[in-house]
């Protein structure tokens, strides 16, 4: 899946990739925004279970299972249309 990029803020956090990953999760990785933002999002990110979510330092970017998707999705609502960006996506490619 294309990689998906964002200018709009999430908070003031900008989302800079959104993509389904090849093992059936995702990756995501946000930058910029104040720190209240920033912390915001991170802890979204890092209520999930461990088992859910993986900081991979080599594409600065987070993996997440599928399963984590809806609590991430409830927590960070202007990642929905990413979401539905990537769903539309796939779904033309089929």
């Amino acid at each position: 899946m294309p990689h998906t990029s964002s200018t709009a803020p999430l908070g003031g956090v900008t989302i800079s990739r959104f993509e389904r990953a090849d093992d059936g999760g995702f990756w995501l990785s946000f930058v910029g925004g104040d720190r209240p933002s920033c912390d915001a999002a991170l802890a979204a990110v890092r209520s999930l279970p461990p088992w859910q979510r993986t900081w991979a330092p080599e594409s600065r970017s987070w993996w997440m299972a599928f399963e984590g998707l809806p609590p991430l999705l409830a927590m960070l609502p202007a990642l929905v249309a990413h979401w539905q960006q990537a769903t539309r996506r796939r779904q033309q490619m089929q």
